[in-house]
């Protein structure tokens, strides 16, 4: 077929280095177009350090070079996972279907390349006497990529490995639109007024303006009827709010089942990767993924981790029980019968939220009216400017849907710009994904800049908060709230770096388990007093919250703590234990769901489901890079509740807030990747991290043994 404007790409929509990127022009032919370019590029560059016209001397030049094939491979990659998460169609999964497996032999080979592996080894071993440790860091990491990559593999194993990471990189986006295809595919209507009792009108509303964009005309927050998916913003809420049990039931069964039902199951997909990994490191050298895993991480070991994991799961056992136990009695207290016929795990959220509203006094319904997001957005811009002298702008850019906001981020006291930032806030569930994340977009980068200034980073923060509707704003559950400033502690660490090499700024080069630092730091200014004085306002009224209601919201933070640290301990342990099986032919899917399931058994206080397979839609393992690496978000909320105690022991001084902030911008966030993760935060904290504060934030007892 001839090329017509319809179907041929411009490669430089998405390669050009422009301060933003034209958004309202991408289309998925150009990423087909970008993909032909750089798989073209990367051939001449193999080529030619095969010949020895590129780095047989071991020159530093050819670090730039190598930094700008991986920027511009790189590029391909993000912004095409991007358009998937946030502008899903069959035209984007049948482009990338395309240049995926090219792209992802291409890597492969690359990582094997041992003109590569040469080139870098030369310039390691060249005298430069002014390398400086942040380049030796750099090229130490690439050296352990290369050899994690397969590049001391030969002959059949080499070939071998390389087929694993395609087939691999095809089976993460099978599973991943598998687990998108199975929530799009289940609905429930409700119809009688009576099946909302409980829920929040702002649900009731979301819900009756789905019912009309699948033909139920007349359909409002009132009468109904209710269109009920398995969207984050629907699903979640009925969990917590639906008096109706069998309503939180049917959702609570299907939750769990996502991904895991013909025709959308995930089970030989997961089996296939789970085998795919332990095959993989075999060839490495590895007696587990799980042990290849933590080859690049900051945790040591595997049995580090778990020491971890354990320690915070027998301290926080005792205060999960009792609170479990707890629920329990106030839902027999309620009528419920006794045992598992009375309460089960579609009962848990429900209890909770009632536990939480008689103890701390407050539901989402009247905590919601007080944070529509515009408001919300602007507290937290503020924040960051007090904390750490930086500010945001409007910025009048394209974006690729109307919802999407965007802004420039300069720096307070030059007035210089530094980055772009786009904020897309609210749930499309025909087309994006669901949960929170940040997408790094574009890296800082001292080479690839033009006119002698660095290249300025662009990130994006996605959300799937309610919209606005019927002319009321989007208005924020507290937990929406904490999962904006998380998303937005990531995008600083990128948006403000300062490493010079785009393969360090930001969270590039950032060992895996240190990449969550930053965003749960941020978290935890949202129990702030006064950054909760400034984002709390009645968006009628513009009414503060009263100090009582903000002492009651200050105490919830604890609630159920223990249950939330032992889950958490849960997942850990179910990652690392199905990325320690030894599969062979006989082992099939439902086996690993059973030894998933006897970790969840094993450390939670209502055990699991026989039938739960939540394996199925866990994308952050098989369509993420939390492989054998979950951990990482207990492992850095530890770092991180120790960072933040360092505010709150400055005892409110406003001033010495400042300057630490200045301090956490400059010695913790900007050096990105080109400093290792324990030594910025012992420099920024003046000791070792102590648990202490992670388990004391939750509310659980701390021994005087509590350490890292």
């Amino acid at each position: 077929m001839d090329a017509t404007p319809e179907t041929q790409g411009d490669a430089q929509r998405l390669l050009a280095d422009a301060p933003s990127l034209p958004f309202d022009r991408i289309r998925p032919a150009d990423m087909v177009a970008a993909a032909e370019v750089v798989l073209a590029e990367g051939e001449a560059l193999l080529t030619a350090l095969s010949s020895g016209k590129e780095g047989a001397s071991g020159s530093p030049d050819l670090m730039q070079t190598l930094e700008r094939h991986y920027d511009r491979f790189g590029r391909v990659y993000g912004l095409a996972s991007h358009f998937q998460s946030t502008s899903d169609s069959p035209e984007w999964r049948s482009a990338w279907s395309e240049v995926q497996p090219r792209l992802t032999d291409f890597s492969s080979r690359w990582g094997q390349s041992r003109d590569v592996m040469a080139a870098l080894e030369a310039i390691d071993n060249t005298p430069e006497p002014d390398r400086s440790a942040a380049r030796q860091r750099l090229l130490d990491a690439l050296l352990l990529s290369m050899r994690l990559a397969g590049v001391a593999l030969e002959g059949a194993s080499a070939e071998r490995f390389r087929d694993i990471q395609v087939e691999l990189a095809g089976l993460s986006t099978r599973f991943a639109q598998t687990t998108l295809d199975s929530r799009k595919a289940w609905s429930h209507l409700i119809t009688e007024p009576g099946g909302v009792d409980g829920m929040p009108r702002n649900w009731r509303q979301l819900t009756a303006a789905q019912a009309r964009k699948n033909g139920h005309e007349g359909a409002d927050a009132d009468s109904g009827p209710w269109w009920v998916t398995l969207d984050h913003a629907i699903a979640g809420p009925v969990l917590q709010h639906a008096r109706d049990r069998s309503l939180r039931e049917r959702v609570r069964r299907a939750w769990l089942r996502v991904g895991a039902d013909a025709p959308h199951d995930n089970s030989p997909t997961l089996r296939r990767i789970l085998a795919l990994r332990q095959e993989k490191a075999g060839l490495l050298g590895f007696e587990t993924y799980a042990d290849l895993s933590l080859a690049s991480k900051m945790a040591e070991s595997v049995d580090q981790v778990l020491a971890l994991t354990n320690r915070v799961a027998e301290a926080a056992r005792p205060l999960a029980n009792t609170q479990v136990a707890g629920l329990q009695d106030r839902a027999k207290a309620a009528g419920a019968p006794e045992g598992v016929e009375g309460f089960q795990v579609w009962d848990e959220r429900f209890w909770s939220e009632r536990d939480r509203e008689e103890r701390v006094g407050l539901t989402d319904d009247d905590l919601r009216p007080y944070f529509a997001f515009d408001n919300v957005l602007q507290g937290l811009f503020e924040l960051v400017d007090r904390l750490m002298g930086v500010r945001f702008q409007a910025a009048d850019v394209p974006t690729w849907h109307p919802d999407v906001q965007a802004f420039h981020l300069l720096d307070a006291h030059q007035n210089t710009r530094l980055a772009t930032v786009y904020v897309d806030p609210y749930s499309r569930p025909e087309t994006k994904r669901s949960g929170a994340w940040m997408m790094p977009l574009v890296g800082r980068s001292k080479a690839l800049g033009a006119d002698g200034q660095p290249r300025r980073p662009i990130a994006a923060i996605c959300c799937n908060q309610s919209p606005p509707v019927d002319g009321v704003p989007s208005l924020m559950s507290f937990r929406e709230v904490s999962t904006l400033f998380h998303e937005m502690g990531h995008a600083l660490h990128h948006l403000l770096a300062e490493a010079d090499d785009v393969r360090q700024a930001g969270v590039d080069g950032v060992e895996w388990d240190a990449v969550e630092l930053p965003s749960m730091f941020l978290e935890c200014w949202v129990y702030h007093r006064p950054t909760l004085n400034r984002l709390a306002r009645h968006h009628e009224t513009g009414e503060g919250l009263s100090d009582d209601i903000i002492d009651r919201l200050l105490a919830g933070r604890t609630h159920m703590g223990g249950t939330h640290l032992l889950a958490q301990a849960g997942y850990n342990r179910l990652d690392l234990a199905v990325h320690r099986m030894a599969l062979d032919d006989d082992t099939d899917a439902a086996a690993v769901h059973t030894v998933a399931n006897a970790e969840l058994e094993a450390t939670r206080a209502l055990p699991p489901l026989p039938e739960d397979r939540m394996l199925c839609s866990f994308s952050h393992l098989f369509a993420g890079g939390y492989a054998a690496g979950y951990y990482s978000y207990m492992w850095a909320s530890v770092l991180a509740r120790d960072a933040y105690a360092a505010f709150t022991e400055l005892g409110g001084d406003t001033d010495a807030e400042a300057a630490l902030g200045r301090r956490w911008r400059h010695e913790v966030l900007a050096p990105g990747g080109s400093v290792h993760p324990m030594e910025l935060f012992q420099r920024f904290r003046g000791r070792a991290p102590s648990e202490a504060a992670a388990l004391a934030w939750h509310g659980v007892p701390v021994s005087d043994s509590a350490g890292a």
